[in-house]
Parts: C-alpha cells; structure tokens; sequence
C-alpha cells in the first residue's frame, strides 16, 4: 500500500436489525452493547456516505450487506436514528429468508484507519 491509503484495520461489532415489511427495508445500527470506538466508527462512516450522496465527487465506497449465504446482497444507504438501510426487491429470495431468521441481528466491520463502514453481514442470534 501506499502512504496516502493506509492498509484497513477492521473492527467488528454487533449490530441490531429491524426490519420494516413495508418498505422492504432491513435497517441495521451498532448494538447498545458495541464498543464505543466502533460506535463512533460507524457514525464518522454513516456521514461520510451522507456527504458523498450529495456531492458530484468521488465518495466512500458503496457498503454491502452480505447474508443468507451470499455476498453484495443489497447496498446500504443512510437512514434514520443512526442506522443503513438495506432494500430489497419484490419477491426476493433472500430477503425472504433473511426476514425469516429467527433471532436475525447482524455484525458491522468498520475500518479504524479510515473511518468507513466496510460491510454489514447478516446472520442468525447464536
């Protein structure tokens, strides 16, 4: 790597999950019980992915969610009260299953050395 793009640092984290029926959406924030650091992380991300959506310039890389067995399941986009929001489509198979996981919550990976959301991946409590 070079010295302008240092080499990731993960960190990983629970996370809570809620789902809305409606919309299609799985919404997902750090857990209460996450580290701070983590918390703080995932906050400095969240923004960055704010800024960038309304800019025309290059922005954070696009998070994705990963679950049911499958990577780059949905994108994620900032939503409300801290969280990213993943939708998916009408009839698709692994929101189905997803939504259908008992006990779903979800692992967050932020990048200490950048301060990005790296990914969120779906998983059952266990």
């Amino acid at each position: 790597m070079t010295a302008d793009k240092p080499l990731p640092q993960p960190l990983a984290a629970d996370a809570v999950v809620t789902i809305d029926p409606a919309t299609r959406t799985i919404a997902v924030k750090p857990a209460p019980s996450a580290r701070p650091y983590a918390k703080v992380l995932w906050d400095e991300g969240r923004q960055a992915q704010i800024q960038a959506r309304g800019s025309r310039h290059f922005g954070p890389p696009t998070v994705w969610a990963r679950g049911a067995g499958k990577d780059k399941v949905a994108q994620g986009i900032p939503g409300d009260n801290g969280t990213l929001q993943f939708r998916f489509g009408k009839g698709d198979p692994v929101y189905r299953k997803l939504v259908s996981t008992p006990g779903l919550t979800a692992t967050i990976v932020v990048d200490r050395a950048t301060s990005t959301i790296m990914t969120v991946t779906f998983r059952a409590r266990g």
